[in-house]
């Protein structure tokens, strides 16, 4: 988490770059903007020291990218974003064990638990404070986690303030940006498959939609 706060920075440098020209012309990014849209939406990022899901590769150690997280799901505006799929690959800070009786029983009970049984699962299931998807969508989106419409098949309980992941595979989201424009205080990009809006507020720049146009 400690690169929340600076990966949006990027986008921010591409905007300003724009700010001699009048705020309703629109124009296209260049190439080296495309490439800087790129490398801050890049999937892993190189780890520091406390970072949480730390992978290792021939080059280094590498982090999941916060922003990856608000790529596996299309919504029209940030309220309809798939609060499960969200969830899903956002490191765990802690797991859940079996002397943790009071909580499995809790998770037993919910509606989209993925086996019969949990207490034969393979996957441990991992805890993701509400407090922390409360920061990622804060940050990025500007919208609070109780305006959400969308919880798709979210594992969350809500006396414990904690959403649940047993994810065992790597699949993070991601937007490979081909082209972009910039009009106003609105950041449009396209992929191959999708379309990112971003918008001013103040001083930041939020997603507001993220579009399939498959």
């Amino acid at each position: 988490m400690k690169r929340v706060f600076a990966i949006m920075m990027g986008l921010m440098l591409i905007v300003s770059s724009g700010c001699s020209q009048p705020q309703t012309e629109s124009r296209p990014l260049s190439e080296k903007e495309i490439q800087t849209v790129n490398e801050a939406f890049e999937p892993l990022l190189p780890a520091n020291e406390g970072d949480m899901l730390v992978m290792t590769s021939s080059e280094g150690e590498f982090t999941l990218n916060p922003i990856s997280h608000f790529f596996t799901s299309y919504y029209d505006k940030p309220e309809n974003l798939d609060v499960g799929k969200f969830v899903y690959y956002i490191p765990r800070e802690t797991f859940v064990t079996a002397e943790d009786e009071k909580e499995l029983e809790k998770l037993r009970e919910l509606e989209w638990l993925p086996f019969d049984n949990i207490d034969n699962s393979s996957v441990p299931f991992g805890r993701i404070p509400f407090a922390t998807v409360e920061q990622y969508l804060q940050k990025y989106m500007n919208v609070p986690l109780d305006d959400m419409t969308n919880m798709g098949d979210a594992l969350y309980l809500e006396e414990y303030e904690t959403f649940y992941s047993y994810a065992s595979d790597f699949g993070p989201g991601s937007f490979h940006c081909t082209r972009g424009e910039i009009n106003g205080d609105i950041v449009t990009l396209y992929s191959e498959n999708a379309v990112l809006t971003l918008k001013k507020d103040d001083a930041n720049y939020y997603i507001i939609s993220h579009v399939s146009i498959e």
